[in-house]
């Protein structure tokens, strides 16, 4: 609970430099962007820059604070107990209701997969596959569950220690952490675009 509470703290924390310094100069800028009156072309176009800059980094601030609030909720972990030789399993998962497991790592040269906790006891790598929930996207060391309420799993055969981490999020949560992302990512890309029509406007006066 202490390390939960230490956690918030360290994010309050991050958002309200973040909010300092926006409301300090990035709005300030913006302001005087829209309102100041523009006396010449180059002016214009120096505005249009500077907006750029601002709103690349708002969306880096979105992606890092929105990712790290909503994350934070999550269980997220990397620690595996070896069963048996060669056989790693990770922490339980305890879902009350449906939600994502989300794995993802560098890859492995072993065999995994994600099982219901009543089928551990009688699970080896002869046939994981039999108990192994199907993905709902796999994508190289990336791989998403949609469950249900239930025990979890996620076991993996191999010659060393995984190089995996995986979470649970609960229902809604990992929507809302893929629109924080979107959002983030749009609006730095949107800052880039305006950063660099800036730039090139500058060069030609």
């Amino acid at each position: 609970m202490a390390d939960l509470d230490k956690e918030d703290e360290t994010i309050t924390q991050l958002t309200c430099t973040l909010l300092h310094f926006i409301s300090s100069t990035s709005l300030s800028n913006i302001t005087r962007f829209l309102f100041k009156p523009l006396n010449n072309a180059l002016l214009l176009r120096k505005k249009v820059l500077e907006a750029g800059i601002v709103i690349l980094f708002v969306g880096i601030a979105i992606l890092i604070l929105g990712g790290v609030a909503i994350s934070g909720t999550a269980t997220l972990s990397s620690h595996y107990v070896a069963h048996s030789r060669g056989e790693f399993v990770s922490t339980e998962f305890n879902a009350t209701d449906r939600g994502t497991i989300v794995v993802f790592g560098n890859g492995t040269t072993g065999t995994l997969g994600l099982i219901l906790a009543s089928d551990l006891p009688r699970l080896n790598i002869s046939n994981i596959a039999t108990y192994a929930i199907t993905p709902s996207i796999a994508l190289g060391g990336l791989q998403l569950y949609s469950i249900g309420a239930g025990n979890y799993y996620f076991v993996i055969y191999g010659d060393s220690i995984p190089n995996y981490v995986y979470a649970y999020f609960p229902p809604n949560l990992f929507d809302e952490l893929a629109a924080t992302i979107l959002a983030g990512f749009s609006t730095f890309v949107a800052g880039v675009v305006i950063s660099i029509s800036g730039i090139f406007m500058t060069r030609k006066q």
